[in-house]
């Protein structure tokens, strides 16, 4: 990864994933610049990995974020048990269907007839493709296999 994304990560408890590429097939990289809108040098989202109290690891997928005083600030993060894969972005324009509150995610659905506008993040690997969004300050996931 971009040493400014390591050093972010590390100031925020968390590392890049070293063994991240040691996987059969391409890959696309664990960071995607341009996930606000605006200049692409001006945000970013990756992934990292935590070490938890027990020891073991949790994928991070986290957010920076430029002001216009070039001051790098965490926008947002989100721990996810499928692990890292390749960034892309997404572009929303349609209805939000599919996607699931993050924090409840057996139980509550998007309802079908709102929608969103914005920038999602897509993260796929071998077929599975998983797409995070923040919508009314809560995550969404929508998963496709």
């Amino acid at each position: 990864m971009p040493e400014l994304l390591v050093s972010f990560a590390a100031k925020h408890q968390c590392e890049q994933i070293d063994d991240y590429y040691n996987r059969p097939g391409p890959v696309l990289a664990p960071f995607v610049f341009g996930v606000a809108k605006g200049s692409s040098e001006k945000s970013a989202a990756f992934w990292c990995k935590r070490k938890k109290d027990d020891g073991s690891y949790v994928s991070v997928l986290m957010f920076m974020l430029v002001d216009k005083n070039w001051t790098i600030h965490k926008s947002g993060e989100l721990e996810w048990i499928n692990g890292a894969s390749g960034l892309s972005l997404y572009s929303i324009e349609e209805p939000f269907m599919g996607f699931q509150k993050l924090k409840d995610i057996h139980q509550a659905n998007m309802p079908k007839d709102k929608s969103f506008e914005g920038r999602g993040v897509s993260s796929s690997y071998d077929g599975t493709e998983e797409t995070f969004v923040m919508h009314n300050g809560e995550w969404w996931v929508r998963q496709l296999h």
